[in-house]
C-alpha cells in the first residue's frame, strides 16, 4: 500500500545539515512581453525583491529562478525602455512551480513603477496528486502546538496521523528530505520544533514513483 505522506520545511535542519536542499523548495517561472505589442522582451531582468536571486529572460521571453525557499516575495521586472514593473505577494510552495507573467508598458522617459498585486491560480497544473500547502503565516494564525494538530486539519486524516484508516507505520513523515521514524516502532517521529516551520506540505494519494 501506498503510504501517506507529510513533509515539512524546517530552515534550521537546512542551515544545520544541508539536507537535499532542492527538494524543499519551488520555482517562479514565466514570460516577459511588451503590453502593447505582445512581443517577447529579450533580457529582462527577473529579480526576487530583498534576495540575491534572479533570472534574465531567453529569446522567447521566458525565465526561470530555481531553490527558491517557500514564503511569500515581491518579483521586480526591469528593463531599459520599460516602466520598472513589480509584482507583489507571490507564494512559492515546495516542490511546485509558481508561473508569473509580466506585460511591462513602453516609456520615452523614466516613469513611475508599475506595481501589480498576484492572485494565487484556482487551478495548479503541476499538481498529480492530492497536495495541500499550509504556510508559515497560516501556522501562525492556527491556535494551535504541533504538526500534528496541523496535520489533522487535512480531509482524510485523523488524529494519530491515520490517513485513510491507514496506520502509523504506513505514514512517511519527512523532514528537509529526510525520512523520520522510531526505529523501535517503525512510526513516523514528529518531535520537531513547531516555531521554526516554514511550510508542511501533506500528500495523501497519487505518488511520484521516488516515494514508492
Amino acid at each position: 500500500m501506498r503510504t501517506g505522506l507529510i513533509r515539512t520545511w524546517l530552515g534550521l535542519f537546512v542551515i544545520l545539515f544541508g539536507i537535499n536542499v532542492s527538494a524543499q523548495t519551488g520555482k517562479i517561472s514565466g514570460r516577459v512581453t511588451g503590453a502593447e505589442t505582445g512581443e517577447p522582451l529579450v533580457g529582462v531582468n527577473v529579480i526576487l525583491v530583498g534576495t540575491n536571486q534572479g533570472a534574465a529572460t531567453n529569446a522567447d521571453g521566458y525565465y526561470s529562478i530555481i531553490n527558491v525557499e517557500p514564503g511569500l516575495y515581491d518579483l521586480r521586472a526591469s528593463y531599459i525602455g520599460y516602466a520598472q514593473t513589480t509584482m507583489e505577494d507571490i507564494r512559492v510552495s515546495i516542490d511546485l512551480t509558481t508561473t508569473v507573467n509580466f506585460q511591462m508598458q513602453s516609456e520615452a522617459l523614466a516613469g513611475e513603477e508599475v506595481i501589480v498585486e498576484a492572485d494565487r491560480p484556482v487551478i495548479r497544473a503541476d499538481i498529480s496528486a492530492n497536495v495541500s500547502n499550509v504556510s508559515t503565516e497560516e501556522i501562525v494564525n492556527l491556535p494551535l502546538t504541533s504538526v500534528e494538530d496541523v496535520v489533522s486539519l487535512e480531509a482524510g486524516v485523523e488524529s494519530g496521523l491515520s490517513v485513510r484508516g491507514s496506520g502509523q507505520d504506513e505514514v512517511n513523515f519527512i523532514v528537509d528530505g529526510m525520512s523520520m521514524r522510531d526505529g523501535r516502532e517503525n512510526t513516523p517521529y514528529t518531535t520537531v520544533s513547531y516555531t521554526s516551520i516554514k511550510e508542511i506540505k501533506m500528500q495523501t494519494g497519487g505518488f511520484n514513483a521516488e516515494y514508492g
